[in-house]
């Protein structure tokens, strides 16, 4: 049997509560840097992208499966000048490998933790998706750590 050829992103907030090795780290405050680790992807490589959320409906450390995203953190990670992306507006139809019971997450952004009326907030995770998708990517797995809520909010003021 052939090894999966994969690759495993985290969202830097999960990457500072699970400290796992071989995965990469997605850094939304270098996107540079995030979008040369995804030029190096094969178009045919698998993707997952984890991060953390926090959902009552939901145990603490239970993973989510994620079927889209809907991006409310006001900004967009292809805003600027795009040298290797050949398009500003990728078709975002269908990014996530479709499973069943999967989720939609609501990226907020910095605002990841002020409101506590959406079911799924994330930090950045739609981020990676839409320059995965502008870059060629066909599918992304995406999945979601849920997190208690002081847990999240220890490793946002400590990073801050």
């Amino acid at each position: 049997m052939e090894k999966e050829n994969k690759i495993i992103f985290y969202t830097k907030l999960l990457s500072s509560i699970e400290n796992k090795r071989d995965v990469k780290i997605f850094d939304n405050e270098n996107f540079e840097e995030t979008k040369k680790e995804i030029l190096k992807i094969k178009k045919n490589q698998n993707i997952e992208i984890w991060g953390a959320t926090n959902s009552e409906k939901h145990k603490n450390k239970e993973i989510l499966l994620v079927k889209d995203h809907i991006n409310f953190s006001g900004y967009n990670p292809l805003i600027g000048k795009q040298k290797k992306i050949k398009t500003n507006f990728p078709d975002m139809t269908n990014v996530y490998e479709q499973q069943k019971n999967a989720i939609i997450t609501i990226s907020r952004g910095k605002y990841f933790l002020e409101e506590d009326i959406y079911n799924y907030p994330t930090q950045y995770f739609c981020y990676f998706a839409i320059i995965a998708r502008s870059l060629g990517i066909k599918k992304v797995r995406g999945f979601l750590v849920n997190q208690k809520i002081n847990n999240l909010k220890k490793h946002i003021v400590a990073k801050n």
